[in-house]
């Protein structure tokens, strides 16, 4: 699933399709869904108690989450270093907002990196308890 989260999160920043998306307000909506379903995508397979048609090892599930937490944080620190708004759409704002982008999008690039942290701990925390109580029984 990490292909998933790569393809959605990156993709959709570094090709200039979240410009676009995000030009309209069921473009931004869309952009919503789409995030929350690669998300859920991303997260059954790991955490559900229901058999799956192909069933990771818990050491597996473990591997992906490690994966996948340093992707995340480092979108967040491009987001933070980078020199020019990664969304065009947000780099024309109009004047009476008082917006700084470039400042503006370090503020969301150190959120995207901290909010990522509390629920992937939260995961790898019920994949060990998951890979204890499967080892005692």
């Amino acid at each position: 699933m990490v292909p998933l989260f790569l393809m959605v999160f990156y993709g959709l920043y570094f090709s200039g399709l979240a410009s676009t998306l995000l030009g309209s307000v069921l473009g931004h909506l869309s952009l919503e869904v789409v995030f929350l379903a690669a998300g859920i995508l991303f997260t059954i397979p790991l955490i559900s108690p229901d058999p799956l048609p192909r069933r990771q090892s818990h050491l597996g599930r473990l591997l992906d989450m490690f994966i996948e937490m340093p992707l995340h944080a480092f979108f967040g620190v491009i987001a933070m270093m980078a020199t020019i708004p990664l969304v065009s759409f947000f780099a024309e704002s109009p004047a009476a907002w008082n917006i700084d982008a470039v400042a503006d999008q370090r503020i969301a690039g150190a959120l995207a990196w901290s909010y990522g942290e509390l629920p992937s701990l939260i995961i790898v925390l019920i994949l060990l308890f998951a890979w204890a109580s499967d080892d005692t029984r």
